[in-house]
């Protein structure tokens, strides 16, 4: 990135991946988007080890808090013996303080921190949908690694359940998760709001709303 030059915007306010340089007069320098949000301080990482033997899990939890921003999260699991990888969309299992992972800014500069809750083993029951699996090694013996490939952009206000189980002892395995948070053109938002009436009895009703804003 030039040392001095002059950040391009779009039409409606987001910081877009490319500089006007002001050191080389008319030269356009430009990055990637993921790279950009490094940049911005958006951008974290967070990963989990854990040693497991034939037919055991090691389970991570994410969950992003209740706001306008999107996660979205690329995700990179590695063993040293055979896996299979599975993760899960509206999963009912709940985030466990006590184990909680936590996210690293990539931007070693920035006080900002995330809004994504990741813990291993998290509480409860109830795996959730399927999204996506894959598998790692063979044989029981040799192991390697595998990703998502393209980021997937987590549904907002939902949880989600990473789970690893090998297929053979003193398997060393490996889940790391890179993921930017980034507020859309439009979110949506949900309130719940309680009133109550009274006559010859007392009853209170509840009542949801779902609110679709444009950012600012």
């Amino acid at each position: 990135m030039p040392s001095t030059g002059s950040r391009l915007y779009s039409a409606r306010g987001f910081p877009l991946g490319a500089w006007v340089d002001g050191d080389h007069e008319g030269v356009l320098a430009t990055i990637s988007y993921p790279h950009l949000q490094v940049h911005e301080g958006h951008m974290f990482t967070v990963s989990d080890t854990a040693t497991l033997n034939a037919g055991a899990s090691r389970e991570v939890f994410f969950a992003m808090a209740n706001g306008m921003d999107e996660a979205h999260l690329s995700i990179t699991a590695g063993s040293t013996k055979e896996m299979a990888i599975y993760l899960y969309e509206t999963t009912t299992k709940t985030y466990a303080s006590a184990n909680k992972l936590t996210a690293v800014n990539r931007n070693r500069n920035s006080k900002t921190t995330s809004d994504m809750g990741v813990c291993h083993t998290p509480a409860g029951s109830g795996d959730g949908t399927l999204i996506w699996s894959a598998a790692v090694g063979t044989a029981g013996k040799t192991g390697g690694e595998r990703n998502l490939g393209q980021e997937i952009i987590l549904k907002r206000n939902t949880s989600y359940l990473l789970r690893i189980t090998s297929a053979a002892a003193s398997n060393v395995v490996v889940a790391t998760a890179d993921w930017y948070e980034e507020r859309s053109a439009t979110y949506t938002t949900t309130t719940t709001s309680t009133s109550s009436t009274s006559s010859s009895t007392s009853s209170t009703s509840s009542t949801s709303s779902t609110t679709t804003t444009t950012a600012p």
